[in-house]
């Protein structure tokens, strides 16, 4: 049980020990270090007393020695349970920070969307300009479903799923990965045509595909190997269907497989234990795959895993296929926004969201009136009320809220429209502000495509009659 540095000591250093040492030991209880038969050390629990007088007296005087007694305890479990305990409060910490952070995290992100979007309406930005500003988009797109998990990790709410196309998913992800991983792995890919469709949240599906992709990358620590990725038809009968612990039928199975390091038998059956992890410390939180277990099994699915040392690993995820009824989301948002007339007052006390805001609703031929001072603008508003179609205007603003701005504004002309755009606000604040009546609420970071698109259909709505 003792480690390799405490095994070879002389008789001097035990003489040494018992007289000495030991004394710091006793009467308390420490913690060392232990050894497994196997070379694994872990950690002990040691406590140590020596024994009264009243114990074996004639024994102890026959061999003029002193005795103790001592209880050793293995606390590997107890400080694996204190590690996760220590997790599980800093996640919670993340998810009461999450509020905090999101609602300038996404006004990043409105800008970032926003003026990316315009200079794609260009139609002068074509071929690898064009391609290279997708890819911006795409990016965040998922940055934006990134936060908006967060949101509900912190509110622990649920997501809605919808009708996805696995395919189109898939070939996003490695065209992500090609852009970013190194040249020397090689990317190989089989994906089966085919609806290939599965009820999912399309955010969360790309998220275990990538995460599983990026260990696959970073298990081949050289940073040369092969990365494979296949998508096929995978129905279970009876028996396959038990031993996954899912019930028989048509199921889809993306695979992701290398040729890194592999792992031991040990290692691959606690991978998906939450806060387990192969990495160094300081380098994973152990909750990428437990994370990617947990949406998978959300989904109605499962996940497994077979690797050997010094060869390899391969994933193998199962999401139960549905049939072609309605139309599949691919991840992308298309269409063509429409154009309209009519004058609009934007409040937002972000600057460059504002004027992003204010280049999009002009190019789509509206009268557009910005104001970064919530208070300004209900007094650009108060000089002539009827002079403005609608109201856009920010939740959380210095000096005066959206919710409070509208309250000040519909007490001057209670049928003035208004769409609410928002970083974040909580469930409660929303509620109030719908209660307000407004026409809209736009989450941010709210692509232009959107904001157009809800800026015509509430002048269309309001003013249908006129």
């Amino acid at each position: 049980m003792l480690p390799d540095q405490y095994r070879n000591v002389t008789d001097d250093q035990i003489s040494a020990f018992m007289t000495e040492e030991i004394q710091r030991y006793t009467g308390g209880v420490h913690e060392v270090e232990g050894c497994r038969p196997d070379g694994e050390l872990f950690p002990l629990e040691v406590a140590v007393e020596e024994l009264p007088d009243s114990w074996s007296m004639l024994e102890r005087r026959r061999s003029c020695r002193r005795v103790f007694i001592a209880s050793v305890r293995d606390i590997t479990e107890r400080k694996e349970l204190a590690d996760q305990l220590q997790q599980s409060q800093k996640m919670q910490a993340i998810g009461t920070l999450a509020g905090g952070i999101v609602h300038d995290f996404n006004n990043i992100l409105s800008v970032i969307l926003g003026y990316t979007s315009l200079v794609l309406d260009d139609k002068a930005n074509n071929g690898t300009t064009r391609e290279n500003l997708e890819m911006v988009m795409q990016a965040g797109r998922r940055a934006r479903d990134l936060v908006e998990q967060i949101l509900t990790f912190s509110r622990r709410s649920d997501r809605a799923k919808e009708r996805v196309a696995l395919k189109p998913t898939v070939e996003e992800v490695l065209k992500l990965l090609r852009s970013t991983l190194p040249a020397t792995i090689d990317i190989q890919q089989s994906l089966a045509d085919g609806p290939g469709l599965v009820l999912a949240d399309s955010s969360q599906i790309h998220q275990v595909l990538m995460n599983l992709c990026t260990n696959a990358a970073q298990a081949m620590t050289t940073g040369e190997g092969v990365l494979t990725v296949t998508l096929e038809p995978a129905p279970l009968d009876d028996a396959a269907a038990m031993r996954l612990g899912l019930p028989a039928g048509p199921y889809l199975r993306p695979k992701v497989q290398d040729t890194g390091t592999g792992m031991d038998r040990q290692t691959a059956d606690r991978i998906f234990e939450p806060f387990f992890t192969t990495k160094e410390r300081g380098e994973g939180t152990g909750l990428g795959l437990s994370v990617v277990h947990g949406i998978v099994s959300d989904h109605g699915g499962a996940i497994t895993v077979d690797s050997i040392l010094g060869v390899g690993t391969e994933f193998l995820v199962y999401l139960p296929e549905v049939r072609d009824e309605g139309q599949a989301t691919e991840g992308a948002e298309a269409g063509q926004t429409p154009r309209g007339t009519g004058r609009i007052l934007v409040a937002d006390d972000e600057i460059a969201v504002m004027k992003m805001s204010e280049q999009l609703l002009s190019r789509l031929g509206y009268d557009v009136v910005t104001e970064n001072d919530s208070r300004r603008a209900l007094g650009i508003f108060r000089k002539d009320p009827d002079a403005f179609d609608l109201i856009v205007t920010d939740q959380t603003m210095p000096g005066m809220t959206g919710e409070k701005l509208i309250q000040e504004m519909r007490a001057t002309r209670a049928d003035i429209p208004v769409i609410v755009c928002t970083g974040f606000s909580s469930g409660t604040t929303l509620e109030r502000i719908v209660e307000l009546g407004v026409y809209a609420v736009i989450l941010k970071p709210a692509l232009a495509e959107l904001l157009g698109r809800t800026v015509h259909e509430a002048l269309s709505t309001v003013y249908a009659a006129d």
